[in-house]
């Protein structure tokens, strides 16, 4: 195991990140549907399984809301 010098900061990693969503928002004119539409495929066609959330989003929103009251 090398050592923690030999990695990239987490700052490098983040910038990179953050440059491949921006990009990847651009190519799809910063449409939400479209960007969403492109990771669904994506996720079909990388053979890997894809889970998915057990209760509904509003469900858990509404979990949420009602634990900080």
């Amino acid at each position: 195991m090398g050592l923690l010098a030999d990695r990239p900061s987490t700052d490098e990693i983040l910038a990179s990140v953050r440059e491949t969503k921006l990009r990847l928002a651009a190519e799809m004119d910063f449409s939400i549907a479209r960007i969403i539409e492109d990771a669904r495929k994506r996720q079909s066609q990388s053979g890997h399984p894809v889970l998915s959330p057990t209760r509904p989003l509003s469900a858990t929103r509404s979990n949420r809301q009602g634990a900080s009251s």
